[in-house]
């Protein structure tokens, strides 16, 4: 089984989940982490210093939400359910983002490095960051979403075509060297044997379970630079896709149980490390 969640990507996913950016009491997020191992010190801990890195904050009761700030990353981290929707037919086009030099600052600039990464962007040239472009809605759509993931005023994203048969060969094989197939595909086994498993298990194992495992699911479709298959075969993502969307209805009936009691709706689709 995958590893357990640290204290931090523990509260976040559980948070992400729930309607409206209800507040949850402490006391439910703290039984939540004591199924996973983490005591309450540590959850208490890491609340708190969630708290001052503006990504949660607490109502008058002292009870958690996520704050507005983590509202576009949860957005992102949610569009694994809608699998080849997020794509469109490539062209042979190239999305491109433009970072100005001088920069703005560390700071804005550390933002819009990690803006670039939500969609796979890779810096092909001098302050030109570049992906196939063949995600839904063009440079438009890129656009948009890049600044509300941070992405520095100034920056230019634009789609760009005809660089050289040279250029663009290079970029397709020397940009994207990870080769996520082979995991993808051993997580999506993981999932049917873990579906197969869990009517033996307890409660308490199969909460832990079907969070741990789900959540590796949706960090692997998250993390997927969903490539063209003109040059990476998108076959083992769409199979853990339709693996992890079965997958999320046993774990929702599993979750909805303790979340009644906790006061939350739902149940998680989890990710972990974004």
């Amino acid at each position: 089984m995958s590893e357990s969640p640290n204290a931090r990507s523990l509260l976040l996913d559980l948070l992400r989940v729930v309607p409206g950016r209800t507040a949850v009491p402490v006391q439910g997020l703290v039984r939540v982490g004591e199924l996973f191992g983490i005591t309450g010190n540590a959850t208490r801990v890491a609340l708190s210093r969630l708290s001052e890195g503006g990504l949660v904050e607490s109502d008058e009761r002292g009870q958690y939400r996520l704050s507005q700030a983590s509202d576009p990353v949860s957005a992102f981290v949610e569009n694994w359910r809608l699998g080849e929707q997020r794509l469109r037919p490539w062209e042979g086009g190239w999305l491109c983002v433009h970072l100005p030099r001088p920069g703005p600052g560390r700071k804005a600039r550390t933002a819009s490095l990690r803006a670039m990464e939500f969609l796979s962007l890779r810096e092909a040239e001098g302050g030109l960051w570049v992906r196939p472009d063949n995600l839904a809605g063009g440079a438009q759509a890129a656009r948009e979403a890049l600044g509300k993931l941070g992405l520095e005023e100034g920056a230019l994203v634009f789609a760009g075509r005809n660089f050289g048969e040279d250029v663009t060969a290079r970029w397709a094989g020397e940009l994207w060297t990870d080769e996520p197939s082979r995991e993808q595909r051993a997580h999506a086994r993981k999932l049917e044997a873990s579906t197969k498993r869990i009517p033996s298990l307890n409660k308490d194992k199969a909460l832990v379970e079907t969070f741990t495992l789900g959540g590796k699911a949706i960090e692997l479709l998250v993390r997927d630079a969903l490539l063209p298959d003109e040059i990476r075969s998108g076959d083992a993502r769409r199979e853990l896709t339709d693996a992890m969307l079965a997958y999320d209805v046993v774990g929702r009936n599993i979750w909805s149980g303790i979340f009644s009691a906790l006061s939350l709706q739902g149940a998680p689709a989890q990710v972990s490390g974004i």
